[in-house]
């Protein structure tokens, strides 16, 4: 993995400059929350705020920034699979500035920005990606997205619940004015929590994702990844809409440690009206989880997923799957 700052230095000037920028004034926003709330303790333990029941109107701010740099897989889009999937290697970085504000007992309202640089390093020769025809495999692809969503948190705890709910509804833009791409991103996602015994719950989750307008390929709706579908090749099957659903039964072996069994059921097509049931992929898989503290819930995740196609996954990660 590149140096953050080597990786920056080797984007065009007018890209570091707006980076700069909008780092800055991220960070100036960051430091200037994070001393009149408890964010970063309830990122430390996982444990709800314990200040969110004192204050009806509260604002939080929440920031996430990642960087990658390894080789995957290009299978196609929608019904134009290709018959042999292309490698190539990308790097980018996600920068997500969240504000959220409380409204009511487990309601919240969040506004998001999110900026994600994606530059294809190395392509396969002769290939689609290489030519160009393919929406977002340009070197130096910069997309920026604002939106809002609307949240319902009763979870007990937000990194590995026990009971509770958790329902979003969120809508992300992307407009030509600011950017090269317009498109309009609108997900739900709905989860519930069941305990069935002490440390043991049952967990479903609901994912339904609509994009429409103009989309990079690495930014579609996509079945495969360490969260949903595993199994799956990361962007195995790529497309504007989704339908999911995963369960995950979490329950306790010895001492910090503990075990999964989960399954997945989901497709991406073009248009809502094209999904048939029937050629829904599939994915299971087992695992092991365990926790670093004693006494709170930050968890390392270790998952073998096997695809209904055959292929097999194995994911190491902090945090559940959902």
């Amino acid at each position: 993995m590149l140096n953050f700052f080597e990786f920056l230095h080797k984007a065009t000037t007018k890209h570091i400059v707006s980076h700069i920028y909008l780092l800055s004034i991220t960070y100036c926003c960051f430091f200037l929350f994070i001393s009149s709330t408890s964010w970063a303790q309830t990122l430390a333990d996982g444990k709800r705020d314990p200040q969110e029941n004192v204050n009806l109107l509260q604002f939080a701010t929440d920031l996430t920034s990642f960087v990658y740099d390894y080789p995957l897989a290009f299978h196609g889009i929608g019904e134009n699979r290709l018959n042999q999937p292309e490698d190539y290697k990308a790097q980018y970085y996600t920068l997500e500035l969240r504000q959220r504000l409380k409204l009511l007992e487990n309601f919240y309202l969040k506004f998001q920005y999110e900026q994600r640089f994606y530059n294809i390093i190395e392509a396969q020769p002769g290939g689609v990606l290489e030519s160009g025809q393919i929406l977002g495999s340009e070197s130096k692809d910069l997309v920026s997205r604002v939106g809002a969503s609307i949240d319902f948190d009763s979870r007990d705890n937000r990194m590995s619940p026990l009971t509770g709910g958790f329902y979003n509804v969120s809508l992300l833009i992307a407009n030509n004015l600011w950017g090269r791409y317009k498109m309009i991103d609108l997900r739900m996602d709905l989860r519930q929590y069941f305990a069935l015994s002490y440390r043991s719950v049952l967990g479903v989750q609901a994912i339904v994702q609509s994009i429409t307008g103009e989309a990079p390929f690495h930014m579609l709706a996509e079945i495969g990844n360490s969260r949903s579908m595993r199994g799956f090749n990361t962007g195995q099957y790529r497309d504007k809409k989704l339908l999911l659903v995963q369960t995950e039964y979490r329950f306790p072996i010895a001492g910090r440690i503990g075990g999964v069994v989960f399954s997945s059921v989901g497709d991406v097509e073009s248009d809502f009206r094209n999904f048939d049931w029937r050629e829904f992929k599939s994915s299971l898989g087992v695992g092991l989880r365990y926790n670093l503290f004693k006494g709170y819930r930050a968890k390392l995740r270790l998952d073998y997923g096997i695809s209904n196609e055959g292929d097999r996954r194995f994911y190491i990660h902090l945090a559940e799957a959902f």
